[in-house]
């Protein structure tokens, strides 16, 4: 039958080391240790082995991506477990004790984790904080499954408003001081802040020289970038973002703003009457978009911008309009051409 072991019977955690027995330690991450320890590590990766002391090397994003989403749905999950522990399961009317204290079971999402953190919890989560989650959520997906490929400063710019939102959530929301943790919490969160202050040095370099490039008249034409949400893109034939470098054509640009900046499309892209050729079809050059921000203002967005010439039609209201000479109609007499502006 061979040797019987001589180990048999003995507790895993009770491991012989010659003639001593040690303890194994369990290997412990409470959901407010486990989110600080992948915050450190996204800001760790998000700033390490800078190519010449510029962008981290392209494994680092990916990982720094991956542990910030991941260190957002652990400490908002850590908040609700806080208020009670059955809302971090996906069904909280089928919660037990004893799966929640195994880990088995299905959580919620972190759209609903805000949800029931704003509903029940009574905890305020900005719409521009969690549109930025989102955002940060979308790229860890594309990271995840797809590949993505992305410049590293949209990255980065994305990133730190994510983490400046996580510092402050965990100040406000979650830090209660222990013995057994709190030196090592004010630890890790001067590690985290120093290292944010670098991608926020970082954001704020590039904004300089963007700001010394787009300046006087040209903020009237300069509109928010729909990946990296600086004012950074001057609208026109070949628009492409001063910060981040993300260029397209002006019909992509009108479409990506539309979706990812003022919300879905009702009707607001259309084409603009002083672009659009008599061989081409209404619809075919939909660069003339409704209720733009321009960085002269980007409190209002009332204002109507060709994306590919810079025509201005000036209206404040939401109108939807099923066809495009209704929009001429209405925005003709106040229509502001080009020449006219300078």
């Amino acid at each position: 039958m061979g040797n019987k072991d001589p180990f048999d019977g003995v507790p895993y955690d009770r491991v012989p080391l010659g003639r001593r027995v040690v303890e194994r330690p369990d290997v412990t991450f409470r959901p407010v240790r486990n989110g600080i320890d992948y915050l450190l590590s996204a800001v760790e990766h998000l700033t390490a082995r800078r190519h010449r002391d510029l962008f981290p090397a392209d494994r680092d994003l990916k990982y720094g991506v991956l542990h910030l989403h991941a260190a957002t749905e652990v400490l908002l999950k850590a908040r609700l477990e806080v208020e009670h522990w059955s809302l971090v399961f996906a069904d909280p009317g089928k919660a037990t004790l004893a799966n929640f204290q195994a880990g088995s079971f299905n959580s919620t999402t972190v759209d609903g984790a805000i949800a029931r953190l704003r509903d029940i919890a009574q905890v305020e989560i900005s719409d521009k904080t969690r549109q930025a989650i989102k955002r940060l959520g979308d790229t860890r997906n594309a990271f995840t499954h797809y590949g993505h490929s992305v410049p590293a400063l949209v990255v980065e710019s994305r990133s730190a408003e994510v983490l400046a939102f996580l510092i402050e959530f965990i100040e406000e929301e979650l830090h209660v001081p222990t013995d057994d943790f709190d030196e090592e919490f004010d630890t890790s969160m001067r590690r985290i802040r120093a290292v944010l202050g670098n991608i926020d040095s970082l954001v704020a370099d590039r904004m300089r020289d963007v700001d010394a490039e787009l300046k006087g008249e040209l903020l009237e034409s300069t509109i928010m970038c729909p990946a990296c949400r600086q004012f950074a893109v001057l609208v026109g034939s070949e628009p492409q973002c001063r910060f981040c470098l993300q260029a397209w054509t002006p019909r992509d640009l009108a479409s990506e703003y539309v979706m990812l900046v003022t919300g879905p499309d009702d009707g607001q892209v259309i084409p603009c009457e002083d672009c659009a050729s008599e061989e081409r079809r209404a619809g075919d050059e939909r660069t003339l978009v409704f209720h733009v921000a321009t960085a002269d203002n980007p409190q209002d967005d009332g204002k109507a911008l060709c994306f590919k010439c810079g025509t201005k039609y000036m209206r404040r209201e939401r109108v939807v309009y099923d066809h495009a000479s209704d929009a001429f109609a209405e925005h003709a007499p106040t229509k502001r051409t080009h020449d006219e502006q300078h």
